[in-house]
């Protein structure tokens, strides 16, 4: 991986591992092997499949909806935090 790809996705993984180890402590005590093997078999249960790709389908259309809005001239509300929803 290129040093630069390396340098953003470092802290991705970091927020990433911090996250399953808040909703599933337990998992700290995995080793690496047993936490692939235990992804895998969450997001091979149809369940997740259905969310994550709902999830995936959202965040496509959030940013389809900014990219409109910023060629339109306007600015997001949420992207001005001193004004309130």
């Amino acid at each position: 991986m290129p040093e630069k790809g390396r340098q953003q996705s470092a802290p991705r993984l970091a927020i990433l591992n911090g996250t399953i180890e808040s909703v599933a402590p337990e998992v700290k005590e995995l080793t690496r092997t047993e936490i692939i093997e235990l992804m895998e078999h969450i997001f091979s249960l149809p369940e997740v499949q259905r969310a994550v790709h709902h999830m995936a389908i959202t965040h496509i259309s959030k940013i389809n909806r900014e990219k409109e809005m910023k060629a339109d001239g306007t600015i997001p509300l949420y992207s001005r935090p001193n004004e309130t929803q």
